[in-house]
């Protein structure tokens, strides 16, 4: 299955830091900050330009940083690297 992300997120500081990059990709507000999560995902809502920018950069690092190929040769790198060492 692949998905394709085109809007930005928001998230809280606790869990999203290595998917939404702050300010370009979407917003992270502090944990349980209600008032910030609102005030951010209105501003995405309302302002149209910002929406479609932070989208595409959240795209474009998706495909950079997690594409499923990349991910896929990372593993097996690791997957060689700790069996050499199993044979030391």
């Amino acid at each position: 299955m692949k998905i394709a992300f085109v809007l930005p997120g928001c998230g809280c500081s606790g869990g999203l830091v290595e998917i939404v990059k702050d300010h370009e990709t979407g917003f992270i507000v502090p944990e349980k900050d209600i008032e910030a999560m609102a005030e951010a995902m209105t501003l995405l809502a309302e302002d149209n330009d910002l929406r479609a920018r932070m989208g595409q950069a959240a795209r474009k690092r998706m495909k950079e940083k997690f594409d499923i190929n990349k991910q896929n040769a990372i593993w097996r790198q690791m997957a060689h690297e700790l069996m050499s060492i199993g044979k030391r």
